[in-house]
């Protein structure tokens, strides 16, 4: 188990990259990073022995615990010390612990010899070899090559390449060599503290333009897990380069347990969920995800079994791309951004009644599959471009998709149902709608195109599917709306860290991205039984009672550093769910006056429902069973319907 994120700022003691001693007993011994590579262990029994990891005889004899850098260095020339002139005799003594330590400066000790990149400088002098070391997000932060001799022909490899997180260095494969070449020459012209633009975080790019998804059934392998060793057989007998591993498990529940098994996972991270895990080993990339990875981040959904997983998603992605087509796609300047952004439009939510009481329960009169419903009887969209601006309005005959800025004074409750605000936007065909309000038209925008449309179609073929609940159901429509209002698009850089300097080292170095510092804790759910006698009450001829209760155990912490960039869409479809709210304010309003009608006070709207305090017998008197929720519904939305700005 394991607590919700929480975000932390305070500042704790300094992390020094090049000064700092390299051993760390919480670091793994396996990372994801797309320069490094390990071989498949075919014979792993668990999640920790897929990952191959191969030492020469000497180190693995000789291994120092918590020694990483150490290890490195003895493992990669060990060899290499051995060899020998064409009479037989040895090039260079035996590279061996003892020998380093002594070249370095350092006590020999059987554990724990932490060497730090300045301190290594010694050695890489003394033997005309290079060292090249890049952080977390590929920047490089250290390189060192001989400066009173040339560099070592004799000696392969001559450089040392190296990725240095959480206290700990990790080898680099071979192919990294190009890129890191480029990086030191960029060194060479400029300070090496300053930023190379070279790193993860930098080259980043977010477009600015609404892009449609990809199919989530993409062709890959997928598989259902309820742990992580179920991945190990999968992935060896995996036929592809991709695979999925899909779970109804918690995800920060896995990362622990991936980081137990001594392996530091490739994190996508989202809200305060972490969206997937990877981990790459062989030549196979695998992801281990939820069951809807589209999903709103705050939403969890869960499907057993693959048959369904695959039904859901097929079902989801053929109404996503019959809603949202290209031909519907609109364009939006700055000018109509910052008018729009003003006036915003969206569902109505606030109390009725002349005081707000956040105790009050009330029975719901609430309109079926409300917005689906609205989406299904769009006829027209209307598709606005770049250069469609909003115009002083010049009193030409109100057009139903053209845009209005409308101001509207002094209205009663049903009425504010329909302009919650004094100065508002709506669509034409919501005025023609309200023939008994007065208003006054202030500007317009008129799209350059109306696109006929029959969304009644997708409605169908996915209300229709009997092999996903309801439930599933709805939450694809909803789900497929919500994003037509999508205003961003974003992309995240996720790193996780053992400890909170390290993490505010990196915040601090990508200030100006605004990265911010999430911890989980591991924490161990367990049950105990515990007896209770009724003496303990004062109370007699009662047996003894036995009942369980809940511990928690807390663990490790570990830290994520989350870098995210945004940009403002200038396209979209959000004139689509406008749409809707226009739609929905028109059927609130109705339902409303139908409320009032039949002597019934409403106390308040949420949404798509008319909350009221009449009893259900009451009620059923008045309304089909079907408009009606018999659920305790409390007004969460402190906001008074009345109060117009």
């Amino acid at each position: 188990m394991v607590k919700d994120a929480v975000e932390i700022g305070e500042k704790n003691a300094k992390f020094a990259p090049l000064e700092g001693k390299l051993f760390s007993e919480l670091a793994t011994k396996a990372i994801y990073n797309k320069e490094i590579s390990y071989d498949l262990n075919e014979q792993a029994q668990n999640f920790a022995e897929m990952f191959g990891i191969t030492l020469n005889r000497y180190t693995i004899d000789n291994y120092k615990i918590n020694s990483c850098f150490m290890n490195i260095i003895v493992d990669t020339w060990h060899s290499a010390f051995e060899k020998r002139k064409k009479d037989g005799k040895r090039m260079y003594a035996e590279l061996t612990y003892k020998s380093v330590c002594k070249i370095i400066n350092l006590t020999y000790k059987n554990q724990d010899i932490g060497v730090s990149l300045n301190e290594s400088k010694t050695f890489f002098e003394k033997f005309g070899l290079g060292i090249d070391v890049v952080n977390v997000y590929g920047e490089m932060i250290f390189t060192y090559r001989p400066v009173n001799r040339e560099q070592n022909k004799d000696i392969f490899p001559s450089i040392l390449r190296v990725l240095m997180h959480n206290n700990h260095l990790y080898p680099l494969d071979k192919n990294c060599k190009s890129r890191l070449d480029k990086l030191r020459q960029k060194a060479k012209e400029a300070n090496l503290e300053q930023k190379l633009n070279e790193d993860d975080i930098t080259t980043l790019f977010v477009s600015n333009k609404y892009k449609l998804r990809k199919p989530v059934l993409d062709g890959c392998e997928v598989h259902f897990i309820n742990n992580l060793d179920e991945c190990v057989e999968l992935v060896k007998q995996c036929k592809t380069e991709k695979i999925k591993f899909i779970t109804n498990n918690n995800l920060t529940g896995i990362l622990f347990e991936m980081i137990d098994y001594n392996y530091t996972p490739a994190i996508s991270f989202g809200g305060m969920n972490i969206l997937s895990l990877g981990f790459k080993v062989g030549k196979i990339y695998a992801s281990i995800e939820n069951s809807d990875n589209t999903a709103p981040e705050d939403t969890l959904i869960h499907l057993e079994g693959k048959a369904l997983y695959e039904e859901y998603h097929k079902a989801d992605d053929q109404f996503y791309h019959g809603i949202l087509q290209e031909c519907l796609k609109s364009n939006y300047n700055d000018k109509v951004l910052e008018i729009e952004n003003k006036y915003p439009l969206g569902p109505t939510s606030g109390y009725l009644t002349d005081k707000y009481d956040e105790r009050a329960i009330y029975n719901a009169i609430d309109t079926n599959k409300a917005y689906p419903d609205c989406l299904r009887k769009i006829p027209i969209v209307p598709v606005f471009g770049y250069f469609d601006e909003y115009k002083e309005y010049d009193n030409h005959i109100i057009e139903p998709y053209t845009m209005y800025l409308v101001e509207v004074q002094n209205v009663e409750a049903s009425k504010a149902i329909l302009f919650p605000t004094v100065y508002h936007r709506c669509f034409g065909f919501k005025l023609l709608h309200c023939t008994d309000i007065n208003y006054k038209i202030h500007a317009f925008r008129r799209p350059s195109d109306l696109e006929e449309v029959d969304f009644q179609e997708p409605m169908n073929q996915l209300f229709n599917n009997d092999k996903l609940s309801s439930l599933h159901k709805k939450f694809i429509a909803n789900k497929t709306t919500g994003l037509c209002e999508k205003k961003f698009n974003t992309a995240h850089v996720t790193r996780v860290f053992d400890s909170y300097e390290e993490a505010h080292y990196y915040q601090n170095k990508y200030m100006k991205y605004g990265g911010k510092i999430h911890v989980l804790q591991q924490t161990y759910k367990s049950t105990e039984k515990v007896s209770s006698s009724p003496l303990d009450f004062g109370i007699e001829d009662i047996e003894e009672q036995e009942k369980e209760i809940t511990k928690l155990t807390y663990g490790k912490k570990i830290y994520l550093l989350i870098i995210e960039k945004k940009e403002a869409l200038i396209g979209g479809y959000r004139y689509i769910k406008e749409l809707i709210y226009d739609m929905m304010s028109i059927k609130m309003y109705d339902l409303f006056n139908e409320v009032v009608a039949k002597g019934i006070k409403p106390k308040g709207i949420k949404t798509d429902a008319i909350l009221v305090s009449k009893s259900k017998s009451e009620l059923e008197k008045s309304f089909l069973p079907s408009l009606l929720k018999w659920e305790a519904s409390s007004l969460k939305v402190a906001n008074n319907v009345l109060t117009r700005r």
